[in-house]
């Protein structure tokens, strides 16, 4: 009898901190399904309006893909790419053209594709998952990832969402003193 009473106030024990650590847990706004698929269309039609064969993947905030399509004739060097791009926007509130200027050692260290064509979207100032997009290059797949970015956020009755601007540097600004 002892024994059970052991195992049910531990069981009570591990409940009640459950119950505690739940009130915890920060809830971020997620892509649904429906707004993966209006992503994917949104990209596709603009890729098919310009001539582009894209490859479009869709992440969410956790990292974990949702939605992928590659387009008859589409690069499979640009279906990686893709999927790399939208892990990266799907990390933090940055396109994967920000990413530029990082030193390569963290790059790799981070994972980061620091290429054009990932756009996070960004959703109440959480960050809510990434489109990726790869195929045409460049500005081509930045600009159809950002269609994707919106059509989500037009599904989920959100505004477009783009991220500031960031001051360029005064003239004759030097660095810290040494």
């Amino acid at each position: 009898m002892k024994g059970m009473q052991s195992v049910i106030g531990a069981s009570l024990c591990g409940l009640m901190l459950a119950g505690g650590a739940s009130a915890q847990i920060e809830m971020r706004p997620a892509i649904t399904a429906s707004g993966a698929e209006a992503a994917v269309n949104a990209c596709i039609t603009l890729a098919t309006q310009r001539g582009w064969r894209m490859n479009v993947w869709v992440y969410d905030s956790t990292g974990e893909p949702i939605a992928f399509k590659r387009m008859d004739g589409a690069s499979l060097f640009g279906r990686n790419s893709a999927r790399q791009r939208a892990w990266t926007a799907s990390q933090a509130a940055t396109p994967t053209s920000g990413y530029g200027n990082f030193p390569p050692l963290v790059l790799d260290m981070l994972d980061i594709f620091p290429t054009a064509g990932g756009f996070p979207v960004v959703i109440d100032g959480q960050v809510a998952g990434g489109v990726g997009v790869g195929g045409s290059g460049g500005q081509a797949d930045e600009e159809c990832a950002i269609a994707g970015a919106d059509a989500i956020l037009r599904a989920a009755g959100k505004p477009v969402w783009r991220p500031e601007p960031r001051p360029a540097p005064a003239a004759g600004a030097q660095g810290p003193a040494r």
